[in-house]
């Protein structure tokens, strides 16, 4: 999954084929912030509803996108409901960088 992430054109390419679905949307859109495209990103994640931001593995890539934006107040509880998320440890680490931790 995480290989996906860095690559954005096959991330592109499975956001292309499911545009509604969460999983898609925030791996395009944590593939657009690789790539310095953080403002790009967010704007995909915010097609999602609430509730799907709120799911713990979409709210950790929302959290660290928002987070690198400079809103951290925003990214606040979703970081908190990241914590439920069965993450790799790659993306606890990333995670925790995302909230200024090492």
């Amino acid at each position: 999954m995480l290989g996906l992430l860095l690559n954005r054109d096959l991330a592109c390419e499975v956001y292309e084929a499911g545009k509604t679905n969460a999983t898609f949307v925030s791996t395009y859109a944590f593939a657009l912030h690789v790539q310095t495209n953080t403002a790009g990103g967010l704007k995909l994640m915010q097609t999602l509803l609430e509730t799907e931001l709120q799911r713990p593995n979409i709210a950790a890539y929302y959290a660290i996108l928002l987070a690198a934006a400079g809103r951290r107040d925003q990214a606040r509880p979703f970081f908190a409901a990241a914590e439920k998320a069965q993450l790799l440890p790659p993306e606890r680490r990333l995670l925790a960088q995302a909230r200024g931790q090492n």
